[in-house]
């Protein structure tokens, strides 16, 4: 999988370990959302100067390594102002993670299911 990746123009490869120090290894304060994939963590990468949104799939998601490189494949082809960016991917052993644009004030379902 790698290989696929690192030969294509898709986004950065992260080291696991960038990625927990952006995260303060993952600490719950940094938790931001959590779904059927695993949990969503704020970051900050130091390299970009910016915050993430830090995507990491549980091991027991039903989201597979298949699913995974596909959203890193299309999502990185993708281009629009509605849409938060990918700016990268990571996976080590059995952590399978993406990291895309941090963008505030909650999450689209938040706003879409406001009151029901």
């Amino acid at each position: 999988m790698d290989s696929d990746f690192e030969r294509s123009s898709l986004p950065k490869k992260f080291t696991f370990e960038e990625l927990a120090r952006a995260t303060n290894n993952f600490a719950k304060e940094h938790k931001i959302g959590e779904g059927g994939f695993g949990g969503v963590y704020k970051g900050f990468i130091k390299d970009l100067k910016t915050h993430v949104a830090i995507k990491k799939v549980s091991k027991e998601s039903n989201q597979g390594v298949k699913e995974y490189a596909s959203e890193v494949k299309v999502i990185s082809q993708l281009r629009h102002k509605n849409l938060v960016q990918l700016f990268g991917w990571c996976h080590k052993q059995n952590d399978l993670l993406l990291v895309y644009e941090f963008v505030q004030n909650g999450s689209l379902d938040s706003y879409l299911f406001k009151g029901k």
